[in-house]
């Protein structure tokens, strides 16, 4: 008799959690990356478009979480 697992690839047949359990986390650290991503814009290219569209930037620290921001008049 034939039932709806016999259609499974043999990678997936049933012998046990522990190969799901493989799977899920093989399919989980596939979307994890050790890359981080770079900033979209550089300080100086945001600088350059806050003057051109009529702003100041205003520059912190470096080391700050606000690098720099564009304050316009209101």
């Amino acid at each position: 008799m034939t039932g709806p697992l016999d259609a499974l690839p043999p990678w997936l047949a049933p012998v046990g959690p522990t190969r799901w359990t493989i799977l899920a986390a093989a399919l989980a650290l596939a979307g994890c990356s050790g890359v981080p991503v770079p900033p979209a814009y550089t300080q100086e290219e945001l600088a350059t478009r806050c003057w051109r569209t009529g702003g100041w930037w205003r520059a912190e620290r470096p080391d700050s979480l606000i690098s720099g921001h564009c304050e316009y008049r209101d």
